[in-house]
């Protein structure tokens, strides 16, 4: 679902909040396309190796930090939240970070 949603959609910016071992992360970035710009946030990438191996030279930006902490200068066409899924942490980063996020218009 998401491999077809970039591809019909065709964003040019994507985030993805919540990397583990990159796989959702490399789905997305083969079905964007080397002319998109992603960005991942995670709070810890001890699992980046794996991602680097398959991917290596993919120009993804990696920002290691607690996401309820992420503070954004940029808006996404895209954007992927699979990070922590505890209620009460989602509450608390939906309040502080949604705002910030721009999604498909189209949607």
């Amino acid at each position: 679902l998401i491999w077809k949603t970039i591809e019909y959609f065709q964003p040019k910016s994507l985030i993805e909040i919540g990397f583990f071992a990159g796989q959702t992360l490399g789905l997305m970035y083969e079905a964007a396309g080397n002319n998109s710009y992603i960005t991942s946030v995670d709070i810890n990438y001890s699992r980046k190796n794996i991602f680097d191996n398959v991917f290596p030279n993919s120009g993804i930006e990696f920002i290691e930090t607690d996401s309820k902490f992420l503070s954004l200068t940029n808006s996404y066409d895209f954007i992927q939240i699979d990070g922590n899924h505890d209620y009460e942490y989602l509450k608390q980063m939906n309040s502080m970070n949604c705002s910030k996020l721009q999604t498909l218009h189209e949607l």
